[in-house]
């Protein structure tokens, strides 16, 4: 039997569950009554039932018994458990503003603080100073960098002009980086963000929480083992406005 493999975000209830639901409860390795009592703290990344702050802090799911999904940590944690690593967050408040809460997402990392904001629009400044209740606060990013000496950035902002020269001025002082999409305009620029980082050891994260969805992965061995059929379409959408 060939399947229409199309997947919805309409409502859906125990006694009527939809193929994202199955799939989803497939990549969790539970059996579907339990998906509707999981506790939000549990919840899958962003592509199966969770948020993208959800995905953020998520850091490790269970997939039909011993196989997982790990997300791959920015620094070496394992050499020291105990450390708290400081944060930066570089905004622009009229130009690409804080991404998707990557401003305030870190708060539910317990191994991370945030120490320093920067946004060169000064009353986007401030209200992002407040909002994150920090004291450290700059109009030039390069300043808080230098100054506030954070073990991690996070790039923020959704427009990219100014992405590459964000992440190389991390990554030449040795700062991680975890940044919203998209990465950069041209392969020059990835090359050569590529080779700082190589030179300075410094990590780039980027925001593409569907990369580490298991709902993705599980789709494809269920493809792949024929347990839903033949897939004969694929829809996908994007903003459908100016953004693409």
């Amino acid at each position: 039997m060939s399947t229409r493999v199309v997947l919805t975000g309409s409502e859906v209830t125990p006694e009527n569950p939809d193929r994202k639901q199955f799939i989803c409860a497939t990549a969790l390795g539970i059996d579907l009554p339990a998906l509707f009592v999981i506790p939000t703290s549990h919840a899958a990344p962003t592509g199966c039932f969770g948020s993208r702050w959800e995905f953020f802090c998520f850091q490790r799911v269970r997939m039909g018994g011993s196989s997982k999904v790990e997300m791959t940590p920015m620094t070496n944690t394992t050499a020291n458990n105990n450390k708290i690593y400081r944060v930066g967050i570089i905004g622009r408040t009229g130009k690409g503003g804080y991404g998707h809460a990557l401003d305030t997402a870190w708060s539910a990392v317990p191994q991370t603080r945030v120490v320093a904001v920067s946004d060169d629009n000064k009353s986007g400044l401030g209200a992002a100073a407040r909002k994150l209740k920090l004291d450290r606060a700059f109009v030039d990013y390069r300043k808080m960098l230098d100054e506030a000496k954070p073990d991690i950035v996070a790039i923020c902002p959704r427009w990219v002009d100014q992405h590459a020269d964000m992440v190389l001025s991390a990554a030449e002082r040795g700062i991680h980086v975890y940044m919203e999409k998209p990465f950069c305009r041209t392969l020059e620029e990835a090359d050569k963000i590529v080779a700082t980082c190589e030179k300075t050891h410094a990590r780039v994260q980027i925001a593409h929480p569907t990369r580490f969805s298991p709902m993705i992965d599980t789709i494809r061995r269920l493809i792949a083992d024929g347990a839903i059929g033949t897939l004969l379409e694929f829809r996908g959408r994007g903003k459908e406005d100016r953004r693409g």
